[in-house]
């Protein structure tokens, strides 16, 4: 098992938050904001958390919390690591395609070319 090569913890009150494994750091932007509980987001457009970057690939595990007050918002992203459009990355985001059910998706795109996995 490999150890973990970036841990960002975002409980606790303050701002940005520094990787525990390395200097990297997530910058709050727009609304985002800590809490005792974690990063609290308002689905407002410009409210995240933005990531320094770093090499992605190989094995990868990701572990996200997330609580929605609603799902109103199709197509909220949890997170998303890629250059600002689809090719060449990965999100998380919920997916209420209606019929009352929501649901989340995971999105992994290669070059233009992307996979669902609900």
């Amino acid at each position: 098992v490999r150890a973990c090569e970036h841990f960002f913890d975002m409980r606790g009150a303050g701002g940005n938050v520094t990787d525990r494994c390395s200097s990297l750091m997530a910058r709050l932007m727009g609304g985002a904001r800590r809490t005792e509980e974690g990063l609290v987001l308002d689905g407002k457009d410009g409210t995240y958390a933005s990531l320094d970057p770093w090499p992605f690939g190989g094995p990868t595990s990701i572990e996200v919390y997330v609580r929605y007050a609603n799902f109103d918002t199709n197509g909220a992203r949890v997170f998303y690591f890629g250059q600002n459009n689809d090719d060449d990355s990965v999100y998380v985001c919920n997916n209420n395609n209606g019929g009352g059910k929501a649901q989340i998706d995971w999105t992994v795109f290669q070059g233009s070319n992307y996979k669902d996995i609900s």
